[in-house]
């Protein structure tokens, strides 16, 4: 069977759900997200890595140990778009010595491998690996009971069986004086089992919620959506996680928080058919709010990778299908974005805006977003 690959950061996401814990990590996968470092404490040290799905990526200088914010900042500047799409910051854990642990599903068994000489040189210390076949009926793993490690182990295991992963290793795991703490993960799970549960999302609640939580964690890129007023008049669809809490605050000025439909971000460099399906559904949603003068916001800031004409493609195609009721509802979009091929992306849905006959403002850089509703504030 076919197996999906997620980067760390997903699978640190879905292990803060399983562990009902806190998921410490910051990511980063535009320029604008970067303002969310200014909140890390300025004398405490991090680790900033690329968040792929590249292996060896400390070997392949992906990573970064020790920094403080400024210096994780200027990494990610420097290499976010040509190194990877996004990257993840997390506290650094001291720590004196490195085990490996692994989970895997076989044929009639699961496979564990344990060993006390894990990081970077695990291929070098192979000789060093423990490994244990496990029963498919033994999830108590009565065989290892004997194991230094067990109530551990078992807890890995546990989120190993309880999110249906075909794979999941821990290197390293580190050993301090709270006990083991995993500082990386690799998994990989059944598209089968994905398309089950798809990293359970405990709060999506609405059926667009939980549409847009599979979408998200199927993708390689980053498409949020929480749902604040279904009757709101303001749907905005905001390029970046940084974007999104300033035009959150922007609109909450001009219109009242309470007339938000919901927040949400696109990240991370989406393909036009990710792109499609998350705009179908915000526009969706947005065409079934009781509310008049509806404006779908359509922004971001100057990014820094994402091909602003590909996302732009995906977003005319789910507008297109739905454009008989966006002129009906006199529906305004309001545009402004930067970015790789900004120029032609703007222009295009300009073109398809006008050409539909909906009502539009398309702004690119020389608009600041602040002033993002002038224009039409000032016409209404």
């Amino acid at each position: 069977m076919a197996q999906i690959k997620i980067t760390e950061s997903q699978t640190r996401e879905l292990y803060a759900k399983f562990t009902r814990s806190s998921n410490h990590s910051v990511v980063v996968s535009s320029s604008d997200d970067l303002s969310m470092l200014k909140a890390l404490d300025n004398q405490a040290q991090y680790v900033v890595k690329a968040d792929t799905l590249v292996s060896g990526r400390m070997k392949k200088g992906m990573i970064k140990v020790g920094v403080n914010p400024e210096e994780a900042n200027r990494f990610i500047t420097d290499n976010l778009g040509s190194m990877a799409d996004r990257f993840i910051i997390q506290p650094l854990v001291k720590h004196d010595q490195e085990y490996y642990l692994s989970f895997e599903t076989m044929a009639g068994y699961d496979l564990i491998r344990f060993s006390r000489q894990g990081g970077i040189e695990i291929e070098n210390n192979w000789d060093q690996l423990e490994q244990y076949q496990v029963d498919l009926d033994d999830q108590e793993l009565e065989s290892l009971k004997e194991h230094q490690y067990y109530h551990e182990i078992k807890d890995y295991y546990r989120f190993f069986i309880d999110k249906g992963l075909a794979f999941l290793e821990i290197n390293p795991l580190a050993v301090t004086d709270l006990g083991l703490v995993p500082l990386d993960f690799k998994v990989r799970l059944d598209s089968e089992a994905g398309d089950n549960y798809l990293y359970e999302n405990h709060n999506a609640t609405s059926p667009i919620e939980q549409a847009i939580s599979q979408l998200d964690h199927m993708s390689g890129a980053s498409l949020k959506y929480t749902s604040l007023n279904p009757d709101g008049r303001v749907w905005p669809m905001i390029a970046g996680g940084g974007a999104s809490i300033v035009y959150f605050d922007l609109i909450s000025d001009k219109f009242g928080i309470n007339q938000i439909g919901f927040y949400g971000e696109y990240s991370g460099n989406p393909g036009v058919e990710e792109t499609y399906q998350y705009a179908k559904l915000v526009a969706q949603a947005m065409l079934e709010s009781k509310a008049k003068a509806k404006i779908l916001l359509v922004a971001g800031g100057n990014a820094n990778f994402t091909d602003v004409a590909k996302t732009f493609t995906g977003i005319i195609q789910a507008l297109e299908q739905l454009k008989r009721e966006l002129v009906d509802q006199g529906i305004t979009v309001i545009v402004r974005r930067g970015g790789p091929n900004d120029q032609i992306g703007l222009k295009k849905i300009k073109q398809f805006l006008d050409d539909a006959g909906i009502s539009n403002y398309v702004y690119g850089l020389e608009v600041e977003i602040p002033d993002t509703f002038e224009e039409y504030l000032l016409n209404e």
